[in-house]
């Protein structure tokens, strides 16, 4: 029954914590309850504000015709709120299941792994940042590593929601950036301005935003 009960609560903190990222950076799941819980929830929105402050900070130059959007100071103090907070439920969560439901080695080994998780969350995001070059943009990935990514290959840039940009390259390659950024508006432009330099080279295969939101592009309040 240990056991039984160790592979329930693991099964249990990952879901808690995978629905929790959802909520909080709106990233698209299978199902419509994570694609659409953002919208219903006031709490969603007020962190969607929260974490778009510090977008209109310029980008950094980080070399030649290089530019570095960092994630915005927003999202980080978020991100080191929310970290801290859901540490402390799982922890109780845990404390009193020990010696009742749960052996005290097992409670440590969740507690520990649910620890390490949210410091790989905090890490991700005090680290982020998206570098845009004459030919290339480097966009970092869940494991910290920098995927590099040929700008004149950029056939759309989708917004499916609030939080990220989708980028899809001609390769079908794709990629999501995180919209709460230092320079927001500055990277969006850039971004369709490349497509649609590339939609006139290539001849109109290039997909850029819907014409209903190019007006938009840059001046999300979210």
């Amino acid at each position: 029954m240990d056991g039984l009960y160790y592979f329930g609560m693991t099964v249990g903190l990952a879901f808690a914590l995978h629905v929790a990222v959802r909520l909080l950076w709106g990233v698209r799941g299978e199902k419509a309850l994570f694609r659409h819980a953002d919208r219903m929830s006031t709490g969603a929105a007020e962190a969607r504000v929260v974490a778009a402050l510090g977008t209109g900070r310029p980008a950094r130059e980080a070399g030649f015709e290089t530019r570095r959007h960092r994630a915005s100071w927003g999202v980080k103090a978020l991100a080191t709120v929310i970290a801290p907070l859901l540490f402390y439920v799982v922890n109780t969560m845990l404390i009193d299941a020990r010696g009742r439901d749960v052996d005290a080695a097992t409670a440590q080994w969740l507690g520990l792994g649910a620890l390490a998780l949210l410091l790989w969350y905090l890490a991700w995001v005090w680290t982020y940042s998206v570098e845009i070059g004459r030919d290339t943009a480097l966009v970092p990935t869940l494991a910290f590593v920098r995927r590099s990514l040929p700008l004149d290959g950029l056939v759309a840039v989708e917004d499916p929601d609030p939080h990220f940009l989708r980028l899809r390259f001609r390769d079908g390659r794709r990629a999501q950036v995180l919209r709460y950024l230092a320079g927001r508006d500055e990277l969006e432009e850039t971004l369709a301005a490349r497509v649609s330099e590339n939609e006139g080279r290539e001849g109109g295969e290039c997909r850029n935003y819907p014409r209903s939101r190019r007006s938009a592009v840059g001046s999300s309040p979210f």
